[in-house]
């Protein structure tokens, strides 16, 4: 039996791929072409374009981070991994709850419904090194019957907690050594703690340093195994913060960190830094989403989260699979 072909208004991926923006933009629909034709984001579009090079070379290409939901996908796209970071609180914890709602949905005659908050993060911002959320409005989702299946809304920035963040600091200068490697996770709490040592990191992103150095800067997932590999990483720490509310420790935002990743470093290297503020909010436990369940089992029961300058706190943790 042939394999079918996918085609779009009679043309094939490779036809589709040929076709200019404009040339594209006149068999979409009339939503879509209206988009197209007041101009798409040339810079994303580089992005995809080297991505493209390297899928034509054999290889999978670094995903490509943007927190623009409205951008049209346009043919050259396809087959590019694109990452958005989820911020608001109408999304489920994992696909799991997303069957268990479905089901409760299909299941029950009655099902009332709740106002959850919509929020994105604010782009005027992150040139700031300040991650934080601005309000878009409000969705009807379903009112769970059991559990809280739905994530909450992302939590405030570092510009609140400003007292914590620098005990936080004197904590990891207290910490430091320059036998040690330090893979430093995405956001404004790590990022400060960078600052502090003038190193200019990734806020939203993964950077290695050493000797106080910056080694290797938004790196992806094969970079940082890759350098895990080597003798210069023998001691390496993780140094990584929950997100603020939702409670994700792994797979929201840090992705790059692979359960082939978690299987090498020591769970005892494992620097998790929150603010006492940041910790309080949650409603739940830590969450865990690595991906795969056995290195979730790594992970659940207790983590030791650092809140102060040579303060810590025994925090449960929950994979969102168990």
């Amino acid at each position: 039996m042939a394999k079918k072909e996918y085609t779009y208004k009679g043309k094939t991926i490779v036809e589709l791929q040929q076709m200019s923006i404009k040339d594209f933009a006149k068999i979409t629909t009339a939503r879509a072409r209206r988009s197209l034709l007041k101009g798409v984001d040339e810079h994303f579009l580089k992005k995809v374009a080297k991505a493209q090079e390297s899928l034509k070379a054999g290889k999978y290409p670094k995903p490509i981070r943007t927190h623009n939901r409205d951008i049209i996908v346009v043919p050259t796209m396809v087959g590019i991994p694109v990452g958005v970071k989820m911020y608001s609180s109408i999304f489920p914890l994992s696909p799991i709850y997303s069957s268990k709602i479905i089901s409760e949905f299909c299941t029950y005659k009655e099902i009332e419904f709740i106002l959850r908050e919509v929020s994105d993060l604010d782009d005027r911002k992150i040139n700031k090194g300040i991650t934080s959320t601005k309000f878009i409005g409000y969705l009807n989702t379903p009112l769970n019957l059991d559990d809280n299946y739905l994530q909450e809304s992302k939590g405030s920035s570092i510009s609140d907690e400003g007292n914590e963040i620098d005990n936080l600091i004197e904590d990891f200068n207290d910490r430091y050594t320059n036998l040690n490697s330090y893979i430093f996770g995405p956001g404004s709490t790590t990022n400060s703690i960078l600052k502090s040592i003038d190193i200019d990191g990734t806020l939203l992103g993964f950077d290695i340093i050493k000797n106080k150095k910056l080694l290797y800067k938004d790196c992806a997932e094969k970079d940082i195994y890759n350098y895990l590999n080597t003798k210069q990483a023998k001691n390496s720490n993780l140094v990584l913060t929950i997100i603020g509310n939702q409670g994700f420790l792994f797979g929201r935002g840090n992705q790059q960190i692979s359960p082939r990743i978690l299987n090498i470093i020591d769970k005892n290297n494992l620097l998790i830094y929150s603010t006492k503020t940041k910790l309080d909010s949650l409603n739940n436990e830590i969450l865990i989403d690595t991906g795969d369940l056995i290195t979730d089992k790594k992970f659940t029961g207790y983590v030791n989260i650092i809140t102060g300058y040579k303060f810590s706190e025994l925090k449960k943790s929950k994979s969102v699979y168990l």
